[in-house]
């Protein structure tokens, strides 16, 4: 008997264990407090999940080699902005030099909001990358904003008449 009660001793001792702690739930948000940029932000990347939410028109949803997307005749963009002060437009992208051999140096227009914002000719195929100071007057803090782009010249393709002007890797605005 003895025996027994000392083998049942430590099954009692571990049942003398202090209640777990509590903790107050985090705070609760209404997703339609966060809907406004929870997913939107100023800056995307082509692979990232949330790319598809930045895409307002012309900007293939399909993600390609893992990194890029194909832009089309008029491509258009958003981005939420919390603040306007000291930003500045961002891209990189590229030529291919499949399409560029056909189209030449092409100019692309960039409009902010709507309104004109730079116009830049690109003499060569390959990597690219755009970036310029954003006067606080063309952004709209608390909003989505509009970011498109126009080339002047797109190639066709001849299998089955798709329209490319280039290719994006990322955009938006930065510091």
């Amino acid at each position: 008997m003895a025996r027994g009660v000392w083998l049942c001793l430590p099954l009692l001792a571990a049942g003398c264990a202090r209640e777990p702690q509590w903790y107050a739930l985090p705070a609760q948000r209404n997703p339609a407090e966060t809907a406004a940029y929870g997913h939107l932000g100023r800056y995307i990347a082509m692979d990232n999940p949330n790319a598809d939410a930045h895409l307002v028109r012309d900007i293939s949803h399909l993600l390609e080699a893992g990194a890029w997307r194909w832009a089309g005749e008029h491509p258009q963009m958003k981005f939420y902005l919390q603040r306007a002060d000291n930003l500045k437009f961002s891209m990189d992208f590229s030529f291919t030099e499949n399409t560029f051999r056909d189209t030449g140096p092409v100019t692309l227009t960039f409009l902010i909001n709507g309104h004109p914002f730079d116009k830049v000719r690109y003499t060569q195929a390959g990597e690219q990358h755009f970036e310029k100071p954003v006067p606080n007057s063309l952004l709209l803090v608390g909003q989505d904003n509009l970011v498109a782009i126009e080339p002047d010249k797109i190639w066709t393709s001849k299998d089955d008449n798709l329209k490319f002007s280039f290719v994006l890797v990322r955009a938006g605005f930065v510091d």
